[in-house]
């Protein structure tokens, strides 16, 4: 009576290099999702932060014809910023930049919300937003540069020219 021998085969190295391909495309995938939703969630993180800066303050002045006290300390000590923003005495935005809140001096009856050090990508997607068109804002720009109605993505991309961007909402 013969026996028949039974082989094992193992993985040929063509087997492991496609496993280990797909293996890779799938990690990079699950990592730009990752990114993408991240990115998101700040982005709606940060709306949400400056809707409840600008309702809270409106609401804490709703007597006063002008905001000319209002600071970062009195949002903070007042309970108007959210729990997850503040770091002792600072508000800190999404990206981990400082958010100051500061009285327009120029327009007594208008307050400045900024958020500093703000990423590329994010800024254009804040700038563009439609913000002011939504009621939310008077104006809104980078640095000094302010707009009073909504900018284009591809003006936006222009203004969001450095890796960290200051970014300025005017509400009143």
């Amino acid at each position: 009576m013969l026996r028949k021998k039974k082989t094992l085969r193992g993985l040929t190295l063509m087997e492991a290099l496609l496993f280990l391909g797909l293996a890779a495309i799938v990690i990079v995938g699950a990592f730009a999702l990752y990114n993408n939703a991240s990115s998101t969630s700040r982005l709606n993180q940060a709306k949400s932060q400056l809707q409840t800066y600008i309702s809270g303050i409106k609401s804490l002045y709703s007597t006063r014809n002008n905001f000319t006290s209002v600071t970062t300390s009195l949002v903070v000590n007042s309970g108007i910023a959210p729990a997850e923003a503040v770091d002792g005495a600072a508000l800190i935005n999404p990206w981990g930049g400082l958010t100051t809140i500061s009285a327009n001096s120029a327009q007594p009856r208008q307050f400045r919300v900024t958020f500093e050090d703000i990423p590329r990508d994010a800024c254009t997607a804040m700038l563009s937003a439609g913000l002011i068109k939504q009621g939310i804002v008077y104006q809104i720009g980078v640095g000094a540069t302010l707009r009073s109605v909504d900018i284009d993505p591809s003006v936006a991309i222009g203004l969001c020219s450095s890796s960290a961007n200051d970014v300025l909402f005017v509400a009143r």
